[in-house]
């Protein structure tokens, strides 16, 4: 787990510092710890960390919420949303961002490790999914050239075979000729 790298999106300095502790003691490396979405968006394309931890509300003109779907749109990189919100309305705005979970504050330290593992692996297998999608996209393009030049040679074929009947009832009228 060492090489798993996760940046902190929290405003609460004293937080990050605990969640930092947890990440580091279940054995994560801490790329960076941001405290608003700006800095979020950025770490994360500077840092490219394998998830991000993300609080929703932060310092700034830029939301956990709209951090997370930059992050999302731009690097395919899992969000996990560690908050004390648990309205309708921010829920309903979380989702849209598809996230890869959602924690509430408090929360216990098994709790943040099952939804980091559960995350990754649901993301590895989604990028496995949509490489295996491209590669049957790519093979169906494949096989849909040879069927298109397979007809071309057909098309050919049959030209070539009137062609051959036009020139043996040519040359069996020239032999009658004869």
């Amino acid at each position: 787990m060492a090489n798993i790298s996760v940046l902190i999106v929290e405003d609460e300095e004293f937080f990050a510092i605990e969640v930092q502790d947890i990440l580091e003691k279940l054995g994560y490396g801490v790329s960076g710890v941001a405290s608003t979405g700006e800095d979020a968006v950025k770490m994360t394309e500077d840092k490219h960390p394998d998830l991000v931890l993300m609080d929703i509300v932060l310092k700034g003109e830029m939301d956990g919420v709209m951090a997370a779907e930059q992050i999302h749109e731009r690097l395919d990189i899992p969000v996990i949303y560690l908050t004390g919100l648990t309205g309708d309305q921010i829920t309903e705005r979380a989702k849209i961002t598809e996230p890869f979970g959602y924690i509430l504050k408090p929360f216990q330290e098994r709790e943040l490790h099952v939804a980091i593992e559960i995350a990754l692996y649901r993301h590895a297998m989604e990028r496995k999914l949509r490489e295996i999608g491209e590669e049957r996209e790519r093979h169906l393009n494949d096989l849909e050239r040879m069927n298109k030049l397979m007809i071309g040679r057909e098309l050919k074929m049959e030209e070539l075979k009137k062609d051959n009947e036009r020139l043996k009832k040519k040359i069996e009228e020239l032999k009658s000729k004869i």
